[in-house]
């Protein structure tokens, strides 16, 4: 769903099973909800490859990106957003994620918590 002006992410998102890549770049999001990593069922996401660059996202809830969801999550493209602050428990849990693009946001730091991310080849 790449720019179709979307202003949010599609409700449960995460409810559906199997879905390993998502696309939203070049729409006009500016949250991040809980709902789009928070699976309601005992399974844990399947995602591998999440990439929303090109947005307007300037807040993270916490709990959205950490945790157990995170475990298969290998790519993360959030770049040329609107993002000054990132979450305390950003990327904790993504144990498996090499990429990730932060570019072209107004981030001064990055939380502690992007050490758990021992397999990161690429961070930018």
């Amino acid at each position: 769903l790449i720019n179709c002006d979307l202003k949010e992410l599609p409700p449960d998102l995460a409810e559906i099973d199997n879905l390993h890549e998502v696309n939203f770049s070049g729409n006009k999001i500016q949250v991040l909800h809980k709902s789009l990593m928070i699976h309601s069922g005992t399974k844990h996401s399947q995602l591998r490859k999440l990439v929303m660059n090109n947005n307007l996202i300037n807040f993270i809830e916490v709990g959205v990106m950490s945790g157990d969801q995170l475990n298969e999550l290998i790519v993360l493209n959030l770049a040329n957003n609107r993002l000054s602050y990132l979450p305390g428990d950003f990327l904790a849990g993504a144990v498996n994620l090499e990429i990730c693009d932060l570019s072209s946001n107004h981030l001064q730091s990055l939380p502690d918590s992007i050490l758990w991310c021992k397999k990161m080849r690429v961070l930018d």
